[in-house]
């Protein structure tokens, strides 16, 4: 048991992460159904993207761009993307990417394919929720590679295979640059398609007439890129900006896509002034006044931000990784020097800085190339290989031969019975189970994973379907009943050691669900500070399980300690529900704000 500190949620987001990775490393290998379409070609594609949100980088923005531009030419697009720190304040309803498409923030306590809804297509911005996606057999999955080839490359060789079965099992692999797919080949012998880097042209633009400022009154370089992210080499953009930029007597921007207040493991930038997770508009602006744009990163995908840079009317400076290499030229639309180079860096931001002639030829060969690259050639091609993709599935009904058992159970949401019959129509397991909610004690909700359907005849197993039901009968067929039945009866002592008996004995599933009942035995015995210390231990153990959040407050609260709100809260919406174990609390949000309102 680790130390009583409860996980922050960057440790929350690490270890929900991880447990994307977990979930395919499972499944690896399982049988994938057969993809029935429940439609005919539509002229109007239904289109799920499921994104891996770590931070604004490029591939999220490219992904997020694909999304609203597809939407602009008719496509419904709905947009899953997990959530973040630094947008843990906002909750977790829909809400839009541009004017059309719909974005909906999926907690890390709900795996990512479950919250799909029903489409045509699904696009997965990262390897590991492909063969999620694919068992869930409502449509094609399409591997869009967004040119983050690093989070491909150096992994694990006890999940190398893990991967390449993942890339096997997408519908179509799509890979953006033109040396992707080549590098996709070689490591982990798939065939992809090749597709082109895209940029926002309607909002990186240069400024035109009064809007544009002269050169006198433009910023003299701005560089991005994220300590969090090796290959982006934020150091070696500092040690050009202390070389070339400070000499020069130029002001400096760091656009950092982190937004937290502390994006940099140094803390603190003698030499730029720093702007967190810019909005695009905002981004725009910025590369709009530069008199330099700077990028020292080593990527071997494709660079959009040097495009959006060129987009905007500034002069490039980078580093010359292949990612770059894409579309920029030395010496005709940017100056490059070797990846690390930084006196080669500083010395053409010099050139730059010293030459307007030549900032304004580079700069107007910058924005000639960018336009190649515009949504207006891209989006209609990208679209229709698309539906070149859902025309490859034949349509057809689902096929089920389930027997169906509910038992009186209800459905949490309208239009889930509908959705278990086209699961059910796609699952290759014996047993199918729903998450029902009982009551347990004290108020406290209990859910567990319940078989609901089973056919006969289908391989072994059980599918895990998040689609909540809730039953008002209590609680009475839990593992660890007879603990449960002393708190009720008021003998907690008791029920202390029966938890304490079977949690030594169990397996880590078992403990992260005991655990929960230590505490509260613990509570009701009259031992809040042990308790509160046992929960901080059990959140730090377990940290994608939110009762420990709840369950810490209560302690802190009973033991008259000093009680933080924000954190619980941050971190509950991080997680929303503990549907990764196999029991929770139900509405662990609303358990959290009674304890807090109560304190109040």
């Amino acid at each position: 048991m680790n130390a009583a500190r409860p996980p922050s949620p960057v440790e929350i987001v690490a270890a929900g992460r991880l447990g994307d990775v977990l979930e395919a490393v499972d499944l690896h290998g399982h049988p994938l159904p057969r993809i029935r379409r429940d439609r005919s070609l539509p002229d109007r594609l239904r289109i799920v993207y499921l994104v891996a949100r770590v931070g604004v980088g490029e591939g999220e923005r490219l992904l997020l761009a694909q999304a609203r531009e597809l939407a602009a030419l008719g496509a419904d697009v709905t947009v899953l993307v997990r959530a973040h720190p630094d947008d843990a304040d906002e909750g977790p309803g829909e809400r839009r990417i541009g004017t059309r498409a719909r974005m909906r923030r999926v907690p890390y306590g709900e795996a990512m394919a479950e919250a799909v809804p029903p489409c045509d297509l699904i696009v997965a911005g990262s390897w590991e929720f492909v063969v999620p996606a694919r068992l869930l057999g409502l449509a094609p999955v399409v591997l869009f590679e967004q040119g983050e080839l690093e989070g491909l490359g150096d992994v694990p060789d006890g999940i190398h295979e893990v991967v390449a079965g993942a890339l096997r099992s997408a519908s179509v692999t799509f890979a953006v640059g033109e040396r992707a797919p080549g590098e996709l080949r070689a490591s982990y012998g798939v065939v992809a398609r090749s597709a082109p880097g895209v940029v926002d042209l309607g909002t990186f633009r240069p400024a035109t007439g009064r809007a544009a400022p002269p050169a006198e009154q433009r910023d003299g370089l701005v560089y991005s890129g994220s300590d969090l992210l090796a290959w982006d080499r934020v150091d070696d953009a500092r040690k050009v900006v202390a070389r070339a930029g400070t000499s020069h007597g130029q002001r400096a921007l760091w656009v950092d896509p982190q937004a937290g207040p502390v994006g940099c493991r140094r803390g603190v930038e003698p030499f730029a002034e720093r702007i967190a997770a810019p909005a695009r508009e905002d981004l725009a602006q910025l590369l709009r006044r530069a008199r330099v744009f700077l990028s020292t990163a080593a990527r071997t995908g494709f660079a959009t931000a040097p495009l959006e840079a060129m987009a905007a009317g500034a002069t490039v400076v980078s580093s010359a990784h292949p990612g770059v290499l894409a579309y920029a030229e030395h010496g005709r639309n940017a100056l490059l020097a070797p990846v690390g180079d930084v006196e080669g860096l500083a010395d053409a931001v010099r050139r730059v800085l010293d030459d307007p002639e030549l900032a304004s030829r580079l700069a107007r060969a910058g924005l000639e190339t960018a336009r190649a690259f515009g949504w207006q050639v891209v989006g209609p091609r990208l679209l229709e290989q698309f539906r070149d993709v859902v025309a490859t599935v034949a349509p057809a009904p689902p096929v089920s031969g389930y027997a169906v058992r509910l038992g009186g159970l209800r459905f949490v949401r309208p239009g889930d019975a509908a959705r278990l019959r086209a699961r059910l129509g796609a699952c290759t397991t014996r047993d199918v189970a729903l998450p029902v909610s009982q009551p347990a004690y004290d108020g406290y909700r209990v859910v567990r994973w319940r078989v609901v359907a089973r056919r006969d005849g289908a391989g072994a197993g059980t599918t895990r379907v998040y689609l909540p039901a809730r039953s008002e009968r209590p609680l009475a067929d839990a593992p660890h009943q007879e603990g449960i039945d002393l708190l009720r009866a008021g003998r907690a002592e008791e029920a202390l050691e029966r938890f304490v008996t079977r949690c030594e004995k169990g397996s880590s599933a078992e403990q992260v669900v005991l655990g929960r009942w230590i505490v509260l035995a613990m509570l009701g015995a009259g031992r809040p500070s042990a308790a509160a210390e046992l929960a901080a231990a059990f959140a730090t153990d377990y940290p994608t399980h939110p009762d420990y959040v709840v369950l810490g407050v209560r302690c802190a609260l009973a033991a008259r300690r000093p009680t933080d709100v924000s954190g619980p809260m941050a971190r509950v919406r991080l997680l929303g529900v503990g549907a990764r174990h196999d029991e929770w609390f139900d509405e662990p949000h609303r358990l959290l704000a009674g304890e807090l309102g109560a304190s109040a």
